[in-house]
């Protein structure tokens, strides 16, 4: 009988990937929060908590941009393995 296992098993998401992923969506959202802060727009990232400052605009955009960039790790990381494909 062939084992089954094998190909029931999940691969195990290293934390090197997801820190790396973590890493390059704050290194992305960084020079988009720039943009937006020249267009003046973060603050309207801080009416998502009722809020209008400026920093509480920041932080939720870093959350937000280290959580698509830890998705990203996730889902496509282990097919990504040059700098190239993955910034495209």
């Amino acid at each position: 009988m062939a084992d089954v296992s094998a190909h029931l098993a999940t691969p195990m998401i290293s934390v090197g990937r997801l820190t790396d992923g973590v890493i390059a969506g704050l290194a992305g959202g960084v020079m988009f929060g720039i943009l937006m802060q020249l267009m003046d727009m973060i603050a309207m990232v801080a009416m998502l908590t009722g809020s209008e400052s400026t920093a509480v605009g920041w932080v939720i955009h870093l959350a937000i941009s280290a959580f698509i960039g830890a998705t990203f790790a996730v889902l496509f990381g282990g097919r990504v393995t040059r700098l190239a494909p993955a910034a495209g």
